[in-house]
């Protein structure tokens, strides 16, 4: 019996095992020091606490310490000032734990009732609580530093919390990651008032789409070649050869289009009922951002197919830079990466397509954050004045959301399947040729309105500023409308005014989908004509006549809250007795 052949795998095991505990020993070894490193050095454990003299304090004196490199105010409360405090009720405390320590909206503010969690002292121990003290840390900034308050429960939008973890593990995942609390309480649980109406069901709709576009953009680019010469057969490919090829691009084509006729819903909306007013501001101008993000991803992608009108809308909209004096001719050919559109345009046209998706996704993350800070504004325009007037979010909204998403993905599924090629035009099923030039350049239908502006104007440098001014223009709605009234419901002479601008808006899209020496049907109006003055009341009505009726219009008086509105608008129902 050959010894030699069973005793090879055991040496061999051992050499793997020893190798292999050396290599550990020295791995750990190695990452150490890295490790180590991330410890807290001694001058930092050392400002961890610090020991404060508090007799020299005298009663209404207040001293400014350092603690952790932010600056500590402490102040001695004269006897006035601790019986003030006592008088407020738990429920106007800036103190979030007090808010969520169940306890009765009258109760007063006694040490006990107003610090939560109440601190556990041994039998006869003396109260480990002084209310002559004041302590608050402080938050520093370029203007200096100033003593920071909680923020009251009430005047944020989510509220105190609800949730309440059941099992072990939600408690050691809340404590570590709270993402089943914020679900609850930013989804699920979220105060919402009860009065929103369709109109408010467009903001989840443009969630939705948002997902199936970076989905199905993700999906094209694996099979997309980025190539001047090899773009237009690669969508060929994708059309004829790849399983459901053809669906996945119709999808992602026509939801560009679903997508912009939601945010243009969502937008008029707004305007309609002041959802830019004070204190949602930043809602809005996050919102106009996303908006702006959205027209430049979509050209983007409208020239990647690199047919006809896919080039040549390429070379149109990059050469607007070109008006702009003296830098205007280096910004195109850094735009294009070379002196026309060609091979490096097409390059880096795709990957700014394939980034700004992302970039969207994480706006839309802050939209939503600086939502949920203020709450939703309402069809009444007023704020919520209590509970009576809101209702969670789950499961009121989001069957109600369903209900018209599902509405909205069949007329989304109708264009897919039966008219997939109705919105974009037949030039572009042709390969781009840099000789030849369509008879007319023509943007997609959602940029039709700004086509419009551009081109009414002769002047190349003015028609620029107009367009570009605007996309700015909106920016500033919050600032424009100096009404104190947000919903248009209460603004007998504003809410015509914001059914002409949308009828403006369809009238510019209109003059911008013809060309541009046509007429008005059967008239020999010239439709340029009709474009200058549209672009001339959509100026007018964010610099005239929204600042002017704003402070002219007397509107009608608003309802006490929410609830009250509904009782009132509730119809009587009267019966007959024995």
């Amino acid at each position: 019996m050959d010894h030699s052949q069973t005793a090879e795998p055991t040496r061999r095991d051992f050499l793997y095992i020893a190798t292999g505990a050396m290599g550990a020993v020295g791995l750990a070894t190695s990452m150490w020091p890295f490790i180590d490193e991330m410890n807290p050095s001694a001058d930092v454990l050392a400002l961890s606490s610090i020991e404060v003299d508090l007799a020299p304090i005298q009663p209404g004196q207040s001293v400014t310490f350092t603690w952790r490199s932010h600056p500590l105010f402490v102040r001695r409360r004269t006897p006035a000032e601790i019986e003030a405090a006592r008088a407020v009720p738990v429920s106007e405390l800036l103190d979030l734990s007090a808010r969520n320590a169940n306890l009765p909206e009258n109760a007063p503010a006694t040490d006990d009732n107003r610090l939560t969690p109440k601190v556990a002292a041994a039998p006869g121990a003396p109260a480990m609580r002084k209310p002559e003290w004041l302590v608050l840390v402080g938050v520093c900034t370029h203007l200096g530093c100033t003593p920071q308050a909680n923020t009251p429960a009430d005047k944020q939008g989510a509220g105190p919390s609800t949730y309440d973890p059941k099992s072990g593990f939600e408690r050691w995942l809340d404590a570590r990651l709270p993402i089943i609390r914020f679900t609850q309480d930013h989804l699920l649980s979220y105060p919402t008032p009860r009065n929103l109406n369709v109109w408010w069901t467009f903001g989840g709709i443009l969630t939705f789409f948002l997902v199936v576009q970076i989905l199905t953009g993700v999906v094209l680019a694996m099979h997309y070649t980025p190539d001047a010469s090899l773009a237009f057969n690669s969508v060929e490919h994708i059309m004829r050869d790849v399983n459901s090829g053809w669906l996945i691009r119709y999808l992602h084509s026509n939801g560009a289009s679903m997508f912009f006729l939601a945010v243009y819903v969502h937008m008029f909306r707004g305007l309609y009922y002041g959802s830019y007013k004070a204190p949602r501001e930043m809602i809005w101008i996050l919102g106009v951002l996303l908006y702006v993000l959205m027209m430049a991803t979509a050209f983007l992608g409208y020239t990647l197919p690199w047919g006809q009108m896919s080039f040549w809308a390429a070379t149109v909209i990059t050469n607007l830079f070109s008006a702009i004096p003296v830098v205007g001719e280096p910004i195109v050919q850094w735009l294009w990466g070379g002196f026309g559109v060609d091979n490096a345009t097409l390059h880096r046209f795709f990957s700014l397509h394939y980034l700004l998706p992302f970039v969207i996704a994480g706006v839309v993350i802050l939209h939503i954050w600086a939502l949920h800070v203020p709450g939703n504004n309402n069809p009444l325009g007023i704020d919520v004045k209590g509970p009576q007037d809101t209702v969670p979010f789950h499961p009121y909204y989001t069957a109600k959301d369903t209900f018209y998403l599902v509405g909205f993905l069949i007329l989304y599924a109708a264009i897919v399947f039966f008219a997939p090629e109705a919105i974009g035009t037949s030039v572009n099923n042709s390969p781009a040729n840099p000789i030849v030039t369509p008879e007319e350049i023509v943007p997609e239908w959602y940029l039709l309105p700004f086509y419009a502006i551009l081109r009414s104007i002769p002047n190349k440098l003015v028609g620029v500023l107009a367009l570009f001014g605007a996309m700015m223009t909106l920016f500033f709605v919050p600032w424009l409308d100096w009404s104190k009234v947000r919903s248009a419901r209460f603004r007998p002479v504003y809410k015509w005014f914001v059914w002409i601008l949308l009828i403006d808006t369809v009238l510019l899209g209109y003059v911008g989908a013809n060309p541009v020496d046509a007429n008005l049907p059967n008239t020999s109006i010239p439709l340029v004509w009709m474009g200058r003055l549209a672009t001339l009341y959509y100026f007018l009505h964010f610099y005239a006549v929204l600042p002017l009726v704003g402070r002219f219009e007397r509107p009608n008086p608003l309802p006490d809250s929410i609830a009250a509105a509904g009782l009132s608008a509730a119809p009587h129902k009267t019966g007959s007795g024995a």
